[in-house]
């Protein structure tokens, strides 16, 4: 797979399954992080001088797993004992 020939900085996805869920995550101030492949088949907008909105048919979506976080490690808690 190459990279596209053109940028994008922001999508709406219209979430059908899973939206309760996906919202409550949402609005509890996690980030979902997705992979969309989607076939662009329409403009929807006008060109305003920085962008053009298009549209068209999700083949899938892929979510990404939370990367694991770094354990510390344990403390004895017989710190300074002396014989």
């Amino acid at each position: 797979m190459q990279n596209a020939p053109f940028t994008s900085r922001f999508a709406i996805l219209g979430v059908r399954t899973g939206r309760a869920a996906l919202a409550k995550r949402i609005a509890a101030g996690e980030a979902v992080r997705v992979r969309v492949d989607l076939v662009l088949d329409q403009r929807q907008s006008p060109d305003d001088g920085t962008s053009i909105e298009f549209s068209g048919c999700v083949e899938s979506v892929k979510q990404f797993k939370a990367p694991a976080r770094a354990r510390k490690g344990r403390r004895s808690s017989r710190r300074g004992v002396s014989a």
